[in-house]
């Protein structure tokens, strides 16, 4: 975690040669390690395959699973569990949507494993134009939830936008929210196959597919540094 919190990034990922095209991986935050992260194990299974060799697919043993990684030149798709959400609407939960800095929503929903909540708002200009008091973050670590993610129907090529805050902050590229954002818009759009867009300061796209049991993250990843870490 020292390592995390020296590098100052929003998760950091570590791994461990285990077998052929097999590996531990954890990710951790300048604060505490975290069950699951999108764009770090993009980055790893890249960085693997291009710079080291390994053959793909990549299996990456972690505390919430085991996840297949296929790399094809600079483009990398993840399986990723399914995390369903239910409707919630109590006084328990909505009390994270005024800092949040949302009056009205069409729908809250929680997910329970981790504790993940998602509103979604009339449209994707209110998602841009969201602005969080940080009392948001105290907020989430005392009710114990990874993160809220504030989502709408998007433009043209997208299906769907959606911003992600946590105990640290915004998430600026968060592969994990699909994990709850997909099953939900899959029953609203009708569809399995879908593309994303997190109107962040930096910015992502992910294209989603849904399966019966996982969730199939894609995305691109590019080499931008490159050094040794002294201990």
């Amino acid at each position: 975690m020292s390592i995390a919190k020296e590098l100052g990034l929003t998760e950091t990922a570590f791994t461990e040669k285990i077998g052929e095209s097999e590996y531990k991986l954890r990710w951790f935050t300048s604060r505490r390690e975290v069950p699951m992260c999108g764009y770090a194990t993009i980055a790893t299974a890249y960085t693997l395959a291009k710079e080291y060799g390994v053959k793909s697919p990549i299996s990456f043993h972690t505390m919430s699973g085991v996840f297949p990684a296929e790399v094809e030149d600079n483009q990398v798709t993840i399986n990723f569990p399914l995390y369903p959400t239910s409707s919630m609407k109590t006084t328990e939960d909505e009390r994270l949507l005024e800092p949040l800095g949302v009056e009205d929503y069409i729908e809250l929903r929680r997910s329970d494993g981790p504790v993940v909540y998602m509103v979604e708002l009339y449209s994707h200009e209110e998602v841009r134009r969201l602005d969080p008091n940080p009392r948001i973050r105290d907020l989430l670590k005392e009710m114990n939830a990874f993160f809220i993610i504030a989502t709408a129907r998007g433009e043209e090529p997208f299906d769907y936008v959606h911003r992600v805050f946590n105990q640290g902050g915004e998430d600026h590229g968060c592969g994990v929210a699909h994990c709850a954002l997909s099953p939900y818009w899959r029953s609203k759009l009708g569809k399995s196959e879908m593309r994303s867009l997190q109107p962040s300061e930096r910015g992502s796209e992910i294209f989603v597919e849904l399966t019966d049991d996982a969730t199939r993250i894609t995305g691109k990843a590019t080499m931008l540094i490159k050094g040794t870490l002294t201990i």
